[in-house]
């Protein structure tokens, strides 16, 4: 059986990606800890619920992998919409992802496929629809939706 952990080392300012097989540590790769926010892919649809949904600036993130990947990315609300899914239909806002090249980005929006995020336009924001990137640029493009929601009183 293998496991990976993303660890945040906060007291060194480090980010640390560990490989395990049969409970022995394999791989372990330290990074330094960039300036600003810095999450998992697990838990983005989680953290983008806190986004500024009226801003109309962009919003700058890491997202740090298990692989000991760290990727730079901007977020941006496009619009809203209404979605149509398993769990119904809702108004949305709909958030792109783009790499974030630094210069390069006119080019990254051109040639990369696009990856969308819809959350509730009620609050808490919650996570309806994902359309892009399984898990990075070679990987396959997906659609996941919310299949049931059960609102807590």
């Amino acid at each position: 059986m293998w496991k990976k952990n993303t660890i945040f080392d906060y007291s060194k300012k480090s980010l640390i990606a560990e490989h395990f097989q049969e409970g022995k540590l394999t791989k372990r790769k330290i990074l330094p800890r960039p300036e600003g926010a810095v999450v998992t892919s697990e838990i983005l649809s989680l953290i983008l619920r806190g986004y500024n949904f009226e801003s109309k600036e962009l919003c700058d993130f890491y997202v740090f992998s298990s692989d000991a990947k760290l990727t730079k990315l901007q977020a941006l609300k496009i619009n809203i919409e209404t979605v149509r899914v398993p769990a119904g239909e809702f108004e949305c806002y709909k958030i792109e992802i783009t790499l974030d090249l630094g210069l390069a980005n006119y080019l990254s929006r051109h040639l990369f496929p696009k990856t969308y995020l819809w959350f509730t336009v009620k609050k808490p924001h919650f996570w309806v629809k994902y359309k892009g990137m399984e898990s990075g640029i070679n990987s396959p493009h997906v659609v996941m939706e919310i299949a049931d929601y059960k609102r807590m009183n």
